[in-house]
């Protein structure tokens, strides 16, 4: 089987990964592409096309990562940086955490105003606990500084984590009177119904089980890869015994709910199309009750091509779909 795009792609993402290290460096890897491309045009050769490609995309990713407001404001922090007031909107559902003895919430936000003025970047927000939903508009008085780096070895980087989704800033509120609410009901609506049903499904499946908290919260995991409310020592021994992977929204979920629903339309000696059309609503209501998480778009991605042959083959469902998102279930483990 011919791939004559794959090594084009692999070199756009060598440069992009490449990029990460030096956003400063744009200049040059701009340099280094305009002699790459000269030297593909004159040579007509394979390896200076996929250098070239490789130039390109690290300037293009360092430029776009230098450029960024919420980049160049990192830069010119300093130790003793003063308090900050910012306009802001909740873009992802907030998660309870505690700070010695203060209970706070996390999430992120798109900043429109920094001290008054017009701003446009993300920052996570980590502010004292309040009844913060997704898409609140809200104003809140606070420290920036950049995200802070692993601090024993073998850590989980989580600074280099957000920088790879473009967010170089952490505001922490200074106290509980500094954030105020403006407007609610600002986000998206499906996103919205979204983080809303999943806190519905995790309160059903939890019922019965107060008394048991950490069994609660492996029955969440399982179901809905909710491990924000997982205790540091459970997901310690998790990641101790190799199955945190079991934790994550993948394929592998997602064609299990598909296959019972393919098998129960199938005892009700319904055709094979209707049994397609009966797992879509299912696999994409999945999809909305895990918060639209990234892995259980893409294992949709993946699956929904395959289960449009139903409608013309008649081979086993499950099969064809649980074959369309192996890649979805080996990539989130």
């Amino acid at each position: 089987m011919r791939l004559p795009f794959l090594g084009l792609l692999a070199a756009a993402g060598a440069g992009i990964l490449a990029a990460d290290a030096s956003p400063d460096a744009w200049t040059a890897w701009a340099a280094l592409f305009l002699i790459g491309a000269i030297c593909s045009l004159l040579l007509g050769r394979t390896a200076p096309t996929l250098a070239a490609m490789f130039f390109f995309f690290g300037f293009w990713h360092s430029y776009q990562t230098w450029s960024g407001q919420a980049y160049q404001i990192a830069n010119q922090l300093t130790g003793s940086s003063q308090p900050r007031m910012v306009t802001a909107l909740v873009v992802s559902a907030p998660t309870d955490f505690r700070w010695g003895r203060s209970a706070k919430q996390r999430f992120f936000a798109e900043v429109t105003e920094l001290d008054r003025r017009s701003a446009s970047f993300t920052a996570l927000m980590e502010v004292s606990e309040q009844s913060i939903k997704y898409g609140d508009l809200i104003r809140v008085s606070g420290r920036l500084d950049q995200p802070a780096p692993p601090l024993n070895p073998g850590e989980f980087d989580y600074a280099n984590y957000l920088r790879r989704k473009h967010v170089h800033l952490v505001l922490r509120s200074l106290s509980h009177s500094g954030l105020t609410i403006i407007a609610r009901g600002r986000g998206n609506p499906l996103i919205a119904f979204a983080i809303e049903a999943r806190k519905a499904i995790e309160h059903v499946l939890v019922r019965g089980l107060e008394d048991d908290t950490e069994i609660g919260q492996i029955i969440q995991g399982i179901v809905v890869g909710t491990r924000t409310e997982m205790s540091p020592d459970l997901l310690d021994l998790l990641q101790r015994t190799g199955t945190l992977h079991l934790f994550v929204v993948d394929g592998l979920k997602v064609t299990f709910f598909a296959g019972i629903t393919w098998t129960f339309v199938r005892i009700l000696k319904l055709s094979r199309r209707w049994a397609a059309l009966a797992v879509l609503p299912v696999i994409i209501g999945y999809c909305v009750l895990t918060g639209f998480s990234s892995s259980s778009l893409r294992a949709n991605a993946y699956g929904l091509p395959d289960l449009r042959r139903h409608f013309d083959r008649a081979s086993h469902g499950i099969d064809q779909y649980s074959g369309g998102l192996r890649f979805s279930s080996t990539s989130d483990g």
